[in-house]
């Protein structure tokens, strides 16, 4: 008798526990990320060629595949309207392999320091064109701590009609607290 009644009781407790728990959230963000600064990187070009020096055009000569590792680019990231779990600064440390029209694949890494306080961390792929510097990319971060601790992040990344910005959408999880 006694054993079911702890049984019973166990079961109710944890039924309870299970109820209260908090439900997850989606927020949807609308922003931009602007580059501000560029670091090349180490530019390799196939059959030994040497790369041209050019940061923002044409790394290798025109015709001639290539890679980049390390490239850094520091952005400014903005929602509209503002929100505190987007603005902010970007630093972007990425990997490209391009083809000899100079369009190709990239990865990498990020850290974003909010204006508000709290940093994401996370890592990104995409597409490049390494002549204009037009890329698209996908994104998965974890808040690392402020306001965004805890959270988790999925943002796209596409070209707008200014040169130099992208537009961006995130959509940010909160799993609620139990």
């Amino acid at each position: 008798m006694i054993r079911t009644s702890l049984l019973l009781s166990m079961a109710v407790l944890s039924l309870a526990a299970f109820t209260v728990a908090a439900k997850a959230t989606f927020t949807i963000i609308l922003g931009t990320e602007q580059g501000i600064a560029l670091t090349e990187g180490v530019v390799n070009c196939q059959g030994g060629v040497a790369p041209t020096g050019n940061l923002f055009v044409q790394p290798c000569p025109p015709g001639v595949r290539g890679t980049v590792r390390g490239r850094t680019l520091v952005a400014l990231e903005r929602a509209n309207p503002p929100d505190p779990k987007f603005d902010g600064t970007n630093t972007i440390t990425a990997n490209i392999n391009f083809g000899p029209d100079g369009k190709g694949n990239m990865w990498g890494t990020y850290r974003s320091v909010l204006g508000a306080g709290g940093v994401w961390e996370g890592t990104f792929t995409g597409n490049i064109d390494v002549n204009t510097l037009v890329y698209d990319f996908k994104t998965v971060g974890h808040g690392q701590s402020g306001p965004v601790d805890g959270l988790q992040s999925k943002c796209e990344g596409y070209p707008s009609a200014v040169p130099g910005v992208n537009n961006t959408i995130c959509r940010i999880l909160d799993p609620g607290k139990n």
